[in-house]
């Protein structure tokens, strides 16, 4: 089957998880014997090289829009047509309306980006995107249950909607570091610095805390909200327990998570998530929130779920470091989130692309 992915940002480590899941189904997808290929801008890319196996186009991007679209004409000219599936990741981006524009047997998986917007916004998404690109798709890939109703909700049909989560490279994950001791309990936030992704809820639940054997090691990178966190964790207090590491990647990224006594993720919104995943792949636990999709399917010997209140996050993070959650279950962890490595979900998008194919 030859396969073509539509991505806007490809760099692997600041790209996003959309760019992480783009980078590693393509390499897997490649794997099993498929002809791939990923058209992406070159907004952020760096020296991110190909994936194994794959053809990685970047094109121009003249300009960066409201830091969430490159436009890239580019693209307007490349090869769309000879390609059996083209797989398009996220939903409201420039890239996606010249795939729309141009190609056949479109799957999109939208990564969240699919939720309704009311007002003048929401009317002009509604008119260009949805004329041009959803109304276009022939199947509909879900991160989680949520956004399966949100395509439908969008005019998709039931039957041409399948779940089928993101996943991990489990292959990263084979030699972990050996965990180092530190004198106090690390509550680790690791993601982007941006308003939706609620580090601010965190910080809140940190303030509320009152232990003296903590600190809060927060890692990312600014997407426009890092100089606001600080300032609020200044005004909070917290500064002295507070540990900026900047962004955190590769072997760094891992002895992160192993250091952690609790990993949390404390999003306003999130369809599924990846840095959860790592973490468990690494045998911390984690917190998350009920805007966290992936809360349904988390055990309790992986970590637990809570609404996005600081009072909420402080009370369970409590409990996870007094009844020393951290420290049990570590091999349970790591075996539960290895249902998730890429390879097995590789073979399910397959599987979902000649179903789509079948019924063309």
């Amino acid at each position: 089957m030859k396969i073509l992915h539509v991505v806007d940002l490809i760099s692997i480590d600041t790209g996003g998880g959309t760019a992480q899941v783009a980078y590693y189904l393509s390499q897997e997808q490649a794997k099993l014997g498929h002809d791939v290929t990923i058209y992406c801008s070159d907004t952020k890319a760096g020296k991110q090289e190909a994936p194994e196996g794959v053809t990685l186009k970047k094109f121009h991007s003249i300009y960066y829009l409201l830091k969430a679209w490159s436009l890239t004409p580019g693209m307007l000219f490349a090869d769309f047509k000879s390609y059996d599936v083209v797989h398009l990741h996220n939903y409201r981006t420039i890239v996606n309306l010249i795939a729309g524009l141009r190609s056949k047997n479109l799957i999109l998986q939208a990564h969240g980006n699919c939720q309704n917007i009311n007002g003048i916004t929401g009317f002009i998404y509604h008119l260009v995107w949805r004329n041009i690109v959803f109304k276009r798709c022939k199947g509909f890939i879900a991160d989680a249950l949520l956004e399966a109703s949100q395509y439908i909700a969008e005019g998709a049909m039931a039957k041409d909607t399948k779940v089928i989560p993101v996943g991990i490279n489990m292959a990263e994950y084979t030699q972990l570091p050996e965990r180092n001791n530190h004198a106090k309990k690390q509550i680790r936030y690791l993601g982007k610095f941006y308003w939706i992704k609620g580090a601010d809820i965190l910080a809140r639940a940190v303030a509320l805390l009152d232990r003296k054997d903590i600190e809060f090691v927060v890692s990312g990178i600014d997407f426009g909200y890092e100089a606001t966190f600080r300032k609020l964790v200044k005004e909070l207090g917290i500064e002295d327990i507070t540990i900026y590491t900047g962004g955190k990647f590769g072997k760094e990224k891992l002895q992160a998570f192993v250091d952690a006594d609790i990993y949390v993720m404390p999003s306003r919104y999130e369809m599924w998530g990846i840095t959860f995943m790592e973490a468990l792949a690494c045998g911390t636990p984690v917190l998350m929130t009920k805007e966290c999709q992936a809360w349904t399917e988390l055990p309790l010997y992986c970590g637990l779920s809570v609404n996005a209140t600081p009072k909420e996050l402080a009370r369970a993070i409590n409990y996870a470091l007094d009844n020393k959650l951290a420290n049990e279950h570590r091999a349970e962890r790591i075996e539960w989130v290895r249902k998730y490595d890429w390879p097995i979900i590789a073979k399910r998008t397959i599987e979902y692309y000649e179903k789509v194919l079948t019924n063309a």
